[in-house]
């Protein structure tokens, strides 16, 4: 079962935890202790504040399914930048999973 370092709806936890039962390649492997990322692009509205040019977001989970680390990346993918654990924002989490989970069932995310 998905768990995040900030509250987030169990509702859409449990579709994001539905997708990647369905499609594991989703998330990429991240690190050597088996964390994974979700990736997609930056969504509608989003104002980048840490990476002026990022093009992409991304979440890291840990092998036992915690989410705990957003980032913008750059275009180039050399710069990134974000929050971690109970510093990120509900907000930010909630709005870039709705777009990872719309994304992912359209078959617009990237494996």
């Amino acid at each position: 079962m998905l768990s995040c370092s900030v509250p987030v709806s169990e509702r859409l936890l449990a579709q994001v935890e539905q997708i990647l039962g369905a499609s594991p390649a989703l998330a990429r492997k991240a690190g050597v202790h088996g964390a994974r990322q979700l990736v997609a692009s930056l969504p509608p509205g989003w104002e980048p504040s840490a990476v002026r040019d990022a093009k992409t977001v991304r979440m890291t989970m840990s092998a036992s399914g915690h989410l705990y680390d957003i980032a913008e990346v750059s275009a180039s993918g050399g710069v990134s930048g974000g929050t971690i654990g109970s510093c990120m924002s509900q907000t930010a989490v909630e709005k870039f999973l709705r777009h990872w989970c719309a994304t992912a069932q359209q078959g617009e995310l990237w494996s």
